[in-house]
């Protein structure tokens, strides 16, 4: 596999190997998952599933998916279309993380 370099793809392979899993039953399938798409991710970018945890993919994708709220972008994933510009991953990657803030203790 061709290594990754830029920050965004190792949060578009996390997205790309999670869509393509089958839907859990359960918290344990669910954190399986998760883990199976960390290791694609770093397996990608020739790092860790830690380092990519923890620096390179985005944490609103995990959340989603323990959530639920992933599954909407499954079906538009698969119907979307590359554009000039952006792969329909992106383009789904991009409206998870649309409304991510930052929750600082004060």
């Amino acid at each position: 596999m061709q290594k990754i370099s830029e920050l965004g793809g190792a949060t578009r392979e996390f997205f790309k190997s999670l869509i393509e899993l089958d839907l859990y039953d359960d918290e344990k399938g669910c954190e399986k998952n998760i883990l199976k798409s960390l290791d694609a991710a770093a397996d990608a970018l020739g790092n860790t599933r830690t380092v990519c945890k923890k620096y390179y993919v985005h944490p609103q994708l995990p959340e989603s998916y323990r959530n639920g709220s992933f599954e909407k972008y499954r079906a538009r994933y698969h119907a979307s279309k590359d554009s000039e510009y952006f792969e329909s991953s992106e383009k789904c990657v991009q409206e998870i993380i649309a409304d991510f803030e930052i929750e600082f203790d004060v």
